[in-house]
């Protein structure tokens, strides 16, 4: 119950994570979408407000050019101020012997009142005049083509500045077209359109007009023309996108690193227990049959004969033997999980460390009907090693190759010198390891899957603590296998 309720608190934890990053890419992606929005609505406002400000300044320059125009106009016509309804002479000073119809009768008021009559009927004609040639000479200009009216240059520098302004990059050409006829009349990039319209039409798509001179009244308005380059919505959403996306790929990689140290953690607390649970149960066994064994020995109510007292004796042996053995994976199980070093170097010749464990281990060889190959030919056989822990390494490869034998098993061990190294090879002909299991050999717990051959048992700790060991002495240690033909482990020791 509490192994399915980690389970569960495991997968859910995990199921979090995923949900939790899904969620945080599909909202960038939407950000993303909404900000690329925005600044497209804002270039285009933005361009529109360039466009009417152009607009603006060709008016301007225009009624100044048609102010200039009227300085040539005789000051007779021009010399009044009207404000408002009242109308003012500007000339102060009265020549009153010009006014004929002045006599003797006539008083001040009088001469004063037709004065001013027959002056405001002056200004009034010369208003009328006036009116008339102004308006005259607006339509003559609304009336013009639009080259008349617009240097394309000036227009071509007025709207990079406006651009500029509005803070508005990358290249762009403009044309003006008859709003009417819709015949382009200018383009500041003819000779481009003309010779490879089509990249043009592909490049330049995007484009934002502008009546020119709207106030006019008559049939010939003309529409200024700017073309950008295609602006890719891609380019600039993964422009926004691509710093969200590269942050949440590295949390995306922290959090699966995070599951998987996670789950290896759990599979290892898992595999721990278990082994802690089977060796308590392993432990007792041996020990119940020693105590028993000598209760039995220390009971004078049981008629013990010699045979008796050898058997008993034999057994608390052999439990004895097997205690030390469970005792030795538990030793091994504290050394693997030791982030110190563990090794005391000494200098030992490897031939007679070899030799001295061959000779021990042929017993439990020998009783299988196998037999132990020694070629120890390494004349610098003197290294720094940990006598007590690699001849645990030897025994260990013994072991396994004991453990996974076919018939007629046979070991061969091998010492020759190489460069500065002495190596030695220890060579089976048992079962050898098929490839996919071979790269796991030397994990924690891992146990290559034989079904029941030969009733192997073990705990996968035997060549972990060899890799442990063998790299605590800076050597190596590598492994060939063929699957039905053997096993060749190589260990590889610098002696200098």
């Amino acid at each position: 119950m509490a192994l399915r309720k980690r389970n569960i608190l495991t997968i859910s934890i995990i199921s979090t994570m995923i949900i939790s990053i899904v969620l945080l890419v599909c909202l960038q992606f939407s950000y993303a979408k909404q900000s690329s929005q925005f600044l497209n609505d804002c270039f285009d406002t933005n361009v529109h407000n360039a466009l009417y400000q152009v607009n603006e300044e060709l008016e301007s320059i225009e009624l100044r050019q048609l102010t200039d125009s009227l300085i040539g106009i005789p000051n007779s016509i021009l010399n009044f101020n009207i404000n408002g309804n009242s109308t003012t002479a500007t000339q102060n000073n009265i020549d009153i012997d010009s006014i004929g119809l002045i006599t003797k009768n006539t008083t001040i008021p009088d001469i004063v009142k037709q004065y001013y009559q027959e002056y405001s009927n002056k200004v009034q004609h010369n208003q009328t005049l006036l009116t008339q040639l102004i308006v005259k000479i607006i339509g003559d200009v609304s009336n013009k083509h639009i080259s008349q009216r617009i240097n394309y240059n000036d227009l071509d520098l007025l709207l990079a500045q406006q651009l500029n302004k509005a803070h508005i990059k990358g290249d762009y050409y403009f044309t003006i077209t008859n709003k009417q006829t819709g015949r382009e009349v200018y383009s500041n990039h003819t000779h481009i359109s003309k010779n490879n319209n089509t990249n043009i039409n592909d490049k330049y798509n995007t484009c934002y007009s502008q009546q020119l001179f709207p106030k006019d009244n008559n049939t010939n308005n003309y529409i200024l023309n700017v073309y950008f380059k295609k602006r890719q919505f891609s380019q600039l959403f993964f422009k926004i996108v691509f710093p969200g996306l590269t942050i949440t790929l590295l949390l995306t990689i922290v959090v699966i690193v995070v599951v998987v140290i996670m789950l290896r953690q759990k599979k290892m607390s898992n595999i721990k227990t278990d082994f802690i649970n089977n060796m308590t149960h392993e432990l007792k066994t041996p020990v119940a049959s020693i105590s028993l064994a000598t209760q039995m020995l220390n009971d004078t109510s049981v008629v013990k004969s010699p045979q008796t007292h050898l058997n008993l004796l034999q057994i608390i042996k052999d439990e004895t033997v097997r205690l030390k053995v469970l005792i030795d994976r538990v030793l091994q199980t504290s050394v693997l999980d030791s982030e110190n070093s563990i090794i005391q170097l000494k200098e030992h010749n490897i031939n007679e460390l070899i030799e001295k464990v061959s000779r021990n281990f042929s017993i439990k060889v020998n009783e299988t009907g196998g037999n132990i190959i020694q070629r120890l030919n390494a004349k610098e056989a003197w290294c720094m090693v940990d006598e007590t822990h690699f001849t645990n390494v030897i025994y260990n490869l013994l072991e396994n190759a004991v453990k996974y034998r076919k018939e007629a098993l046979v070991i061969t061990i091998t010492t020759y010198n190489e460069d500065n190294n002495l190596i030695i090879t220890i060579v089976d002909n048992g079962i050898g390891i098929k490839k996919e299991n071979l790269k796991h050999i030397f994990e924690r717990f891992y146990r290559v899957p034989t079904g029941n051959i030969h009733n192997v048992k073990g705990y996968g700790l035997g060549l972990a603590y060899v890799k442990r060991i063998i790299k605590e002495h800076n050597a190596t240690i590598d492994v060939t296998s063929e699957f039905n033909l053997g096993t060749t482990f190589t260990i590889k020791i610098n002696y200098q």
